[in-house]
Order: C-alpha cells, then sequence, then structure tokens
C-alpha cells in the first residue's frame, strides 16, 4: 500500500483491473518513490505479445479505476521476469525501472 496525493492506494487493486483486460495476459505494478512523489508504474505482456498502446491502457484504467490510481508509466514487456518458482519477480522489474 503507498499514499499518494493523500489517497492510499493498494497496487494489488491495479493489477486486478488490469487484468480485466482482454489482451493483458500479465501485470506487475511498482511504486517507485523519489523527492517528487510517488509515480506508479505498470508493467504488463499481451496474450498475443502484441504491445498496447499507453492511450488505450490509460483510458481502460480510467474506466475501471478512479483517475487517482491511474498508473503514471506503463512498460509492455513480452513476458514478465519469473522467480525460480514461477511467480512474478517484482526486485527484478524494480531493477527495470
Amino acid at each position: 500500500m503507498i499514499k499518494k496525493r493523500g489517497y492510499r492506494i493498494e497496487l494489488g487493486e491495479i493489477e486486478a483491473a488490469l487484468y480485466r483486460h482482454p489482451a493483458i495476459k500479465e501485470a506487475a505494478v511498482l511504486a517507485f518513490p523519489d523527492d517528487d512523489g510517488v509515480p506508479v508504474k505498470a508493467f504488463t505482456s499481451t496474450r498475443d505479445g502484441s504491445r498496447l498502446s499507453i492511450i488505450e491502457l490509460k483510458q481502460f484504467c480510467s474506466e475501471n479505476l478512479p483517475l487517482y490510481m491511474v498508473p503514471d508509466f506503463f512498460s509492455s514487456l513480452e513476458s514478465l521476469p519469473k522467480t525460480s518458482t514461477d511467480k512474478i519477480d517484482y526486485q527484478k522489474l524494480k531493477s527495470m525501472k
């Protein structure tokens, strides 16, 4: 959970909303706190390997989430990195910033 602009945001809720998009196969959402605030970045991969446009992703998120929960940045990957137990490797994603 993070706090952004006075709102408490559960990153898992953003991920759950992204998984509702019919083209998204995997999604991970991370916060990168810095001096200017807490930007939120969403990493996604699609079922067919294509890239979704940022406009499409932002529009989908704004229709399914409150505006303060829409990620600031999106990164499309062929597939998200996995740990040895086949779970999404958030530490590796954090280093990809």
